[in-house]
């Protein structure tokens, strides 16, 4: 559909309307050949410039918001326990966040680092005198982990005063994952919202329309890897398009932005990376 003066004309003007996403030329040349009408063009366009790209300045900034939020909670001589969401040996980028707070956060013994919610709850028999516990995640797409991680929490902290506070601190979010959280009574504090990219934009029966289109450009991916089938829009249908530069991508993003693999198996260059699924 298009040549290459035509992307690259497309491509100087995205990259003017979001600088974050310049410097992928070769994967957005590939994304817009993916294309075979106007209309699937202009929902990729679409989704670029929505699209939040985070640079490391942008991130260290919110870490410093997530620093003085937690600061805020301290009193003295009562101890806070700051923990990662991550849940079990795997890789987390939650437990990133946590090595990001330590360069930031005071050295101060009333404010506990946990690697993991499992080594926290451990941890409880040796001290469990908090009065504040912050469970931190980069990103949530629908809100289902932390309210399955609430839950978790509170049935297995017997340890822990009654009058011990949980909350949730997310670096960024969607706006219908803030929702669902908050509507299971979970306190969340959040730093970035972003809308859902089709829904939260089109009213409607556009947005239909949007979505069918969409799933027409999916239908050019791998519809599984090994065991893993293709989350469609993403999983939850989250329709988010966020990820950390030089971070794993969530998998709550719209496939075209990070899947690797095409409808044949062969690899694809995409915007964002991912390992796993």
């Amino acid at each position: 559909m298009l040549d290459e003066s035509k992307k690259n004309i497309i491509l100087f003007e995205i990259f003017e309307e979001n600088p974050s996403i310049s410097g992928s030329e070769k994967a957005l040349s590939e994304l817009l050949s993916t294309c075979k009408t106007q209309e699937e063009l202009d929902l990729i366009l679409h989704t670029l410039r929505i699209t939040k790209y985070l640079s490391d300045d942008e991130l260290h900034e919110i870490i410093e918001k997530s620093t003085q939020y937690i600061s805020s909670l301290v009193k003295t001589g009562e101890p806070i326990a700051v923990v990662a969401m991550a849940y079990d040996g795997s890789a987390d980028s939650s437990q990133a966040i946590i090595h990001l707070l330590k360069t930031y956060l005071p050295d101060s013994d009333e404010i506990v680092l946990h690697n993991s919610i499992p080594t926290f709850i451990r941890s409880l028999k040796h001290k469990s005198d908090y009065k504040e516990c912050v469970i931190i995640d980069e990103f949530t797409g629908t809100g289902s982990t932390v309210i399955t991680r609430h839950n978790y929490l509170t049935k297995n902290t017997e340890k822990l005063s009654d009058d011990c506070r949980f909350s949730f601190l997310l670096l960024v979010g969607m706006e219908n994952a803030i929702s669902n959280i908050k509507s299971e009574g979970i306190d969340v504090e959040v730093f970035m919202t972003n809308k859902a990219g089709i829904t939260g934009y089109f009213d409607d029966k556009d947005a239909g329309d949007q979505i069918a289109l969409m799933k027409r450009l999916e239908a050019e991916l791998a519809s599984r890897i090994g065991e893993e089938k293709l989350p469609s829009l993403g999983v939850g249908s989250a329709e988010a398009a966020y990820s950390i530069k030089n971070w794993n991508a969530p998998n709550s993003n719209f496939p075209i932005l990070w899947w690797p693999k095409r409808r044949d198996n062969s690899e694809r260059r995409t915007l964002f990376r991912r390992r796993g699924f």
